[in-house]
């Protein structure tokens, strides 16, 4: 297989080589490319953007409040980005914890960061709900949060991950994955809030006929008006 470099392998290689030295680094190596890491070192990151998707869509089966803030900041899944492609060592500090996660890792499915970052996001769902909701605030937040180590419980977040990834297949989400994944790219969004505009000006409109002649339009009217202002307050996500 045609495998590729990419930005982050080097903080995992690096870990091994303190711990295990040149040699065992290299016959380890080999084996994790071709298994827990291949679908990073494809040829595009297109794989790699889908399985991070995976992560609100669990989001959303355990917290849905959550998860429609997270939607309404556009915050996306690149916070989680160096979270999953490094297993954590690009990001904390603390080298027995970046130990304790590899051991954990290594012996473990292949998605489990996947579901140890959702689980941390679960964790976290009070504070960042104090966030200003917004991108950059919301992964400012979840970005630094994570760095200071001793402020996770890291053991329990460990067996929520474990317990996720029992109860959620990946066949099960991954259907739910791609449709948020779709939902958050500029597009969809931007034709999704066109669309509410264009509601809010029907509206608009029909109260102002409404007032004008009330006798003829208030039986068609009212039950169209709320229908949209239903579909207006709906998220659809």
């Amino acid at each position: 297989d045609c495998l590729h470099y990419y930005q982050g392998f080097h903080d995992i290689v690096v870990t091994f080589l303190i711990v295990l030295g040149k040699e065992k680094t290299f016959f380890v190596m080999q084996q994790l490319v071709q298994t827990h890491l291949k679908k990073f070192m494809a040829r595009t990151m297109d794989e790699t953007n889908q399985l991070l998707y995976l992560i609100p869509a669990i989001v959303e089966k355990e917290d849905k409040k959550l998860f429609n803030f997270l939607m309404k900041a556009e915050v996306g899944v690149i916070f989680a980005l160096p979270w999953v492609i490094t297993w954590f060592s690009h990001t904390l500090d603390d080298l027995d914890l970046v130990l304790r996660l590899f051991d954990l890792f290594i012996v473990s499915d292949p998605l489990l960061p996947v579901f140890l970052s959702a689980a941390i996001v679960l964790h976290l769902s009070s504070a960042v709900q104090q966030c200003d909701c917004d991108m950059p605030s919301v992964h400012q937040f979840l970005s630094n949060h994570i760095t200071a180590a001793d402020g996770l419980p890291w053991e329990d977040l460990i067996a929520d991950a474990n317990s996720l990834f029992k109860q959620y297949s990946y066949e099960s989400l991954r259907p739910r994955a791609l449709h948020i994944k779709k939902l958050s790219t500029p597009e969809p969004r931007r034709r999704q809030v066109q669309r509410r505009q264009s509601n809010i000006a029907v509206i608009v409109h029909l109260l102002t006929m409404v007032k004008q002649q009330p006798s003829v339009l208030i039986a068609i009217s009212v039950p169209f008006i709320a229908y949209l202002l239903y579909k207006y307050r709906t998220l659809s996500f």
